[in-house]
């Protein structure tokens, strides 16, 4: 994709008059990054502050919910979200080995990007589920079930092993027991994972329209931290992705043509991206929810990667950029 040096020098200099950062920082998204969390959320059994910069887990810390929720970022483009009452921790934070095992409770696992050279696995109740494929996973401790609602997993145990595809759940105990699954459960943890899910998405749109105005180039598939939505973002390598609830993410090359207004707003509303070149000094925080098109009402809809799988990325882990510091 082409960088744009004469918008970024008209972007940068709107900032300082505007009071956005006039360069980019370098900043890393690591493996076990805290995301988000509602109600109370516990590490190693301590109370985990809201305010200021959210904790990363290392390797063995123990996440727990109380009567809350909480999303951790794992590789680029694969969220784990945990249930109330829920301790999950990170027992390998290798981006080429990722490894989380679930003690109690109930989480959620959306697998928007796998590569080859990545291996994901759950590990709970003396069982391992490896994600084979991209899609959206769940494990519960009461009973010991893990549900593959999209993909595929291989999932064993000491003395056996089940590949599992979409719609089938396989229940843990003296031996593994595939079923399939008529009806997605709709509790309040689903209902919360697909609420973060749109938020992703949402912020996704800001964050790849403010990469394209600042110039600078993206071609592979990394986090982005963007401030006003006070979250990172997930920026596919590719011109966009539809994750498994149907949403989508933004390469920054793309997004101006299904997104042709900007979300995170000039004087406080959704200007034409021409508005912003006519004065990018204006740019007031953008106000999550009112802005931004759901991407399923898109007219036209995108068709070159209009299905549930990923598209071509390019790149590591670390560097992501980020316009802002956390607060």
């Amino acid at each position: 994709m082409k960088n744009f040096p004469i918008l970024l020098v008209l972007v940068s200099a709107g900032a300082l008059a505007g009071g956005i950062p006039a360069t980019a920082s370098t900043a890393n998204a690591r493996v076990g990054t805290l995301e988000s969390l509602d109600g109370t959320v516990t590490i190693n059994g301590t109370t985990v502050q809201k305010q200021g910069q959210l904790p990363v887990l290392g390797r063995n810390d123990a996440l727990q919910t109380g009567d809350g929720h909480a999303e951790v970022i794992l590789t680029p483009g694969v969220f784990l979200r945990l249930g109330k009452n829920t301790e999950a921790r990170l027992l390998n934070d290798s981006i080429t080995d990722t490894q989380v095992g679930l003690d109690r409770g109930s989480a959620i696992l959306e697998v928007d990007e796998l590569h080859q050279g990545n291996h994901m696995q759950v590990n709970m109740d003396g069982a391992s589920a490896v994600v084979l494929k991209t899609g959206l996973y769940r494990f519960d401790s009461a009973p010991s079930t893990i549900e593959v609602i999209k993909g595929k997993a291989e999932i064993q145990d000491e003395d056996s092993h089940v590949t599992a595809k979409g719609h089938k759940q396989v229940a843990l105990g003296a031996q593994l027991v595939e079923t399939k699954v008529k009806q997605e459960a709709n509790d309040d943890l689903a209902q919360w994972s697909r609420l973060r899910a749109q938020y992703e998405s949402e912020a996704s749109v800001a964050s790849a329209q403010y990469i394209f105005d600042m110039g600078w180039g993206w071609g592979y598939s990394n986090w982005f931290w963007n401030p006003w939505f006070g979250m990172w973002t997930w920026l596919p390598g590719g011109p966009y992705f539809m994750n498994p609830y149907g949403l989508y993410f933004w390469n920054p090359g793309l997004v101006y043509r299904y997104y042709p207004y900007r979300t995170y707003g000039v004087y406080g509303r959704s200007y034409p991206h021409s508005a912003f070149l006519a004065n990018p000094g204006g740019v007031r925080p953008y106000t999550p929810g009112r802005n931004v098109v759901a991407p399923a009402r898109l007219t036209p809809a995108p068709t070159a990667h209009n299905g549930f799988g990923s598209v071509r990325s390019f790149g590591g882990f670390s560097g992501a950029r980020s316009f802002g510091g956390r607060r």
